[in-house]
C-alpha cells in the first residue's frame, strides 16, 4: 500500500494573504495541522494549532481563560496575517511512498500530527493522519 491510496485528499488549507483568524477558525475543523500553501499550491509551511495557543499566552504562563492577558493575546493573534512566521516544519512524502515508511514517520517522529502528500515540486496532493494509516490496516487484516 502506498501514500496514495491511504491519503485524504480534500485538504482544508490557508495562503500568505490569510489572517491567523482565519487559521484559528480553522482550526476548529482540522484540529491537527493546517498547510499554508502558496502559488501553484505548493506547501510553504504549516500552522499547529497548539502554537496558535501557545503564542496567545502571556509569557507563557497559562492564565485563567477570562483572563484580560489572555484576550489581548488571542485579539493580537486574529489581526496577525500568515505572512509572517508560519509554525514550524511538516513531515512530507511522495505519492509512491510506502506505508511501512509513513508509518516509521510517525512512530519515530516527535509529535508528528500529519504527514503531507507532495509531488517533486512541493505541491500538496493530501494529507495522512495515524488513523488514516490505522484505519487502512484494519481494513486489510478484516479481508
Amino acid at each position: 500500500m502506498i501514500a496514495a491510496n491511504i491519503m485524504t485528499t480534500r485538504v482544508r488549507t490557508l495562503t500568505p494573504g490569510s489572517t491567523l483568524s482565519d487559521a484559528i477558525r480553522l482550526a476548529a475543523e482540522a484540529p491537527a495541522l493546517i498547510p499554508v500553501v502558496g502559488e501553484d499550491n505548493r506547501v510553504l509551511g504549516v500552522i499547529r494549532p497548539r502554537a496558535l495557543l501557545r503564542d496567545a499566552l502571556p509569557e507563557r504562563n497559562p492564565p485563567d481563560a477570562n483572563s484580560s492577558l489572555f484576550i489581548k493575546g488571542l485579539e493580537r493573534l486574529r489581526t496577525q496575517s500568515i505572512d509572517k512566521p508560519i509554525y514550524g516544519g511538516y513531515s512530507s512524502v511522495l505519492p509512491h511512498a510506502r506505508l511501512s515508511d509513513i508509518a516509521a514517520i510517525f512512530a519515530n517522529s516527535v509529535a508528528p500530527e500529519c504527514v503531507l502528500v507532495v509531488d517533486d515540486r512541493e505541491r500538496l496532493l493530501g494529507i495522512i493522519s495515524p488513523c488514516d494509516i490505522l484505519k487502512r490496516l484494519l481494513e486489510y487484516l478484516e479481508k
